[in-house]
């Protein structure tokens, strides 16, 4: 168990950091409509997607896909970047900001998703008007605002608790270890 605690590293770190890196990555999201423009880059022509072989939710969960890998390219390069420029960060803080990466980009993505569905701007004449007279990027400001004042109030809550956390991670196996 010391060697398993000795290979994570130590436990001991600013949880701010892993809130303000997943609130960069956020702001990275903001600036990709791929999911906000889905339905919309359909048109006219939005009416197809009716009469294809495939169910709404499926058409619905393949329109999300494309965000999600444009934003993970978002995701390696920042959380590449950390690993680089802060080598003190553990192997769990990483895997843990890589978790929570995931997890935002898979709402982010879907929620704008849902925004286009509901708002889609349909009527259109070139595809330029679909990215740059969309009024629905409102939405994805205010999502991403929200996100980030979310990521600070966990950070106001969590701080406490996740020294507690990393004291028990830190000092119970070690404790076990010697009672045995």
């Amino acid at each position: 168990n010391e060697e398993f605690i000795k290979s994570i590293g130590s436990l001991s770190f600013d949880l701010s950091v892993v809130y303000l890196i997943l609130g960069g990555i956020q702001i990275l999201f903001m600036m990709s409509i791929t999911s906000l423009t889905a339905i919309s880059r359909e048109g006219k022509q939005a009416i197809v997607m009716k009469y294809l072989p495939i169910s709404y939710y499926k058409q619905f969960i393949y329109k999300g896909i494309p965000q999600i890998f444009i934003n993970m390219i978002s995701i390696i390069v920042i959380l590449s970047l950390v690993v680089i420029c802060i080598p003190s960060i553990n192997v769990l803080t990483k895997i843990i900001m890589f978790i929570l990466a995931i997890l935002l980009n898979i709402i982010n993505s879907y929620s704008m998703l849902i925004v286009d569905l509901i708002r889609p701007k349909l009527e259109w004449d070139t595809e330029y008007e679909v990215f740059k007279q969309n009024n629905n990027k409102i939405f994805q400001y205010a999502f991403s605002v929200i996100v980030i004042l979310l990521l600070m109030y966990f950070n106001n809550i969590f701080k406490d608790y996740w020294s507690i956390v990393t004291l028990t991670i830190k000092y119970i196996p070690n404790f076990l270890c010697k009672n045995t």
